[in-house]
């Protein structure tokens, strides 16, 4: 907006560049930067992830959970993303029903939308 010069808030996998002075706060951009040891993207699947970390502050969730949500938004398949994170296929099933309970959401579709209009995209 030009009043505030560059605004911006610095998370572990990139910035987020925003207008702090306007009426309604504006995204203008995020910057993502590789990680050592393989990148961002190795790191989205994974527990202490920053978009993890989101779901869990805002949502109550728990670290897998918030991990299993993640990659639930992402279109992965829910038993292979249990089992990804080190989970039986009852455990995954488990951890799904008390994702949907804690966010209020209906089956995938639905959790994904939460997912993804928050701010865990974000961060």
């Amino acid at each position: 907006c030009g009043r505030c010069g560059p605004a911006f808030a610095v998370g572990q996998a990139g910035a987020v560049f925003a207008c702090l002075s306007a009426a309604r706060p504006q995204v203008i951009g995020v910057l993502r930067h590789a990680e050592e040891n393989g990148g961002a993207t190795e790191r989205e699947g994974r527990a202490d992830s920053p978009g993890a970390l989101v779901l869990q502050a805002q949502h109550g969730l728990s670290a897998r959970e918030a991990a299993l949500a993640m990659a639930i938004a992402r279109g992965e398949p829910l038993v292979e993303s249990g089992l990804d994170l080190g989970l039986t296929v009852e455990t995954t099933r488990n951890y799904s029903k008390r994702i949907y309970a804690k966010t209020g959401a209906v089956g995938q579709a639905d959790l994904a939308r939460i997912v993804l209009s928050g701010l865990a995209p974000l961060a």
